[in-house]
């Protein structure tokens, strides 16, 4: 394989852009020329690919879905790309029928238990899967957890797990001092109210400072809260929000830091300094990594499904201060989630993708129709609009006689 284009709805500073960049970085080694299309992205970002197409990725509208399909599939001509490689969300559906157009192999990767639409009303939502299920690309998992998320969706698909794994520090000697505690992640969706509702029980631990870093949609609500934690007296842990920083690693080096609590990728990076880590999953905080559960959460990405009480907690967390050699993971971090190593035996992997002629011209069949058929698809807008209209209003009726 001599070029592969990434699609993406956000290319903006995150888990997901890392480990893309991890993977451009070794494919390029390797030759392999490397394109980006995205509906949003971040310029400095850009510039690690050799080329990039910015589109409209997430509009719904007809005429958008349908010039998006295009520019497609003539970048993919331009820069005789051989594979595509899908990221979430929407860009899925026009890499699914540039795809099966222009006979390329693709895969779709779901980074976590939010990358498929989930709302009934979403306009993309019918889109999104019919391209999905009948352009059957490979599925890339980030963990063996999603298998359990996802069951319906990935039955009867080419599913692969390709761990995130992480570039190695070269230098990981670092000092602790006090009781100061880090955390890093995008700041958005679920993942921002995680550390907001673990403050109390780090404070219960005898945490004295947590420093928060990271960025997205709800970056002015993280920043709110710690200025109105920090002013209330009756706090002893202070929060400071530190905003966007380019490495965890460098911060972690630098900062004299107790523990870190994360989760996913971010994890990996503190584990990969010798930093002891607590996971902080989806429930809230749940246990140190250790050799002992280490296979254990790898399974989960290291967001663990686990729910732990307040007591659980607090003991986890003051197991991993009065202990913190136990949770030196960096010797298992190097066997298991070398990065270089990781993406070299992916890029073999996929030299071997095909491509599938008949589920191709299915999709073609579909996309023709929508192409040509103006008419029929405002028509059949019109009846979803109808039927939408007279399911919410029996919704209603059947409240008001509650």
């Amino acid at each position: 394989m001599k070029s592969m284009l990434v699609v993406s709805d956000f290319f903006i500073g995150g888990g997901l852009e890392t480990r893309i960049l991890e993977q451009v970085k070794v494919y390029q080694q390797h030759g392999v020329k490397c394109y980006l299309a995205a509906d949003e992205y971040s310029e400095e970002l850009a510039e690690k690919f050799d080329g990039v197409i910015k589109l409209p990725l997430r509009a719904s509208d007809r005429g958008t879905i349908i010039s998006n399909v295009d520019a497609l599939v003539n970048f993919c001509r331009d820069n005789e790309i051989e594979m595509i490689d899908a990221q979430p969300l929407y860009g899925v559906i026009a890499a699914g029928f540039a795809s099966a157009i222009l006979h390329l192999p693709m895969c779709f990767t779901l980074h976590g238990q939010y990358n498929t639409p989930w709302l009934a009303d979403d306009p993309l939502l019918t889109l999104f899967h019919l391209v999905l299920e009948l352009r059957r690309p490979q599925i890339v998992l980030v963990a063996e957890y999603l298998k359990e998320f996802y069951p319906e969706f990935l039955a009867g698909k080419d599913v692969k797990v390709v761990r995130n794994g992480i570039i190695l520090p070269e230098e990981t000697t670092r000092e602790a001092k006090g009781c100061k505690w880090i955390f890093a992640s995008r700041l958005s969706g679920p993942k921002h109210e995680l550390p907001l509702g673990a403050i109390p029980v780090l404070e219960k631990a005898g945490v004295e400072q947590l420093d928060i870093f990271g960025r997205g949609d709800e970056e002015k609500h993280v920043k709110d809260f710690a200025e109105a934690y920090n002013s209330d007296a009756t706090h002893k842990m202070r929060v400071d929000f530190r905003g966007w920083c380019d490495s965890v690693v460098d911060e972690i080096l630098q900062g004299e830091y107790e523990g870190g609590i994360g989760m996913d990728r971010v994890a990996v990076e503190m584990m990969s300094t010798g930093l002891p880590v607590i996971i902080l999953g989806y429930g809230g905080l749940t246990e140190g990594v250790s050799a002992d559960n280490f296979e254990k959460l790898i399974q989960d990405n290291w967001s663990s499904q686990e729910k732990f009480d307040e007591a659980e907690m607090i003991r986890s967390i003051e197991d991993v201060r009065q202990n913190p050699e136990k949770y030196d993971m960096r010797e298992m971090v190097a066997e298991r989630l070398d990065s270089e190593k990781i993406w070299t035996e992916r890029l073999e992997e996929v030299e071997d993708l095909k491509t599938d002629l008949g589920r191709d011209a299915m999709v073609m069949a579909v996309w023709q129709d929508y192409y040509e058929n103006e008419a029929r698809a405002r028509e059949i807008e019109r009846l979803r609009a109808q039927l939408d209209k007279t399911f919410t209003q029996r919704i209603k009726q059947t409240l008001r006689k509650k």
